[in-house]
């Protein structure tokens, strides 16, 4: 099962969220399905939050409408095109949301090494450890 599943079995409740801020409006949720690690996550168990919406690899979404997600977890973009935290600051949805959920970074682009997939799905199950731990 590994690490990674074992996690995921352990705390089926918890969700996690993928997503890219796209300005103080709007962020562009993940779909699992477009992207190889986020569907590695959902072939582990991981509980992964989407919204019905058009388009195969993101679906852009209000901040208020994700918060009502309640993520446990958030994959946070952090390549360049992202908004950064300083400008989330004044969005009350993203500070709600971030003080609720465990924010890890995110890259969609990451280098595909074994390194790189072992790290990032070393921390998703490190996250969902904690999430489940009251």
């Amino acid at each position: 099962m590994g690490r990674l599943g074992g996690a995921a079995q352990a705390a089926p409740h918890v969700g996690v969220l993928a997503l890219s801020p796209a300005g103080t409006g709007q962020a562009h949720v993940a779909r699992p399905a477009g992207w190889p690690l986020l569907e590695e996550l959902t072939r582990a168990g991981v509980r992964m939050l989407d919204r019905p919406a058009a388009g195969a690899s993101w679906a852009t979404c209000g901040w208020e409408e994700l918060a009502g997600l309640e993520p446990d977890v958030i994959l946070r973009d952090i390549r360049a095109n992202a908004t950064p935290d300083a400008q989330l600051a004044d969005v009350a949805a993203w500070r709600r949301m971030s003080r609720r959920a465990q924010v890890l970074s995110w890259n969609p682009e990451l280098p595909f090494t074994a390194d790189a997939v072992a790290s990032f799905l070393d921390a998703v199950a490190d996250a969902l450890h904690r999430a489940a731990t009251p």
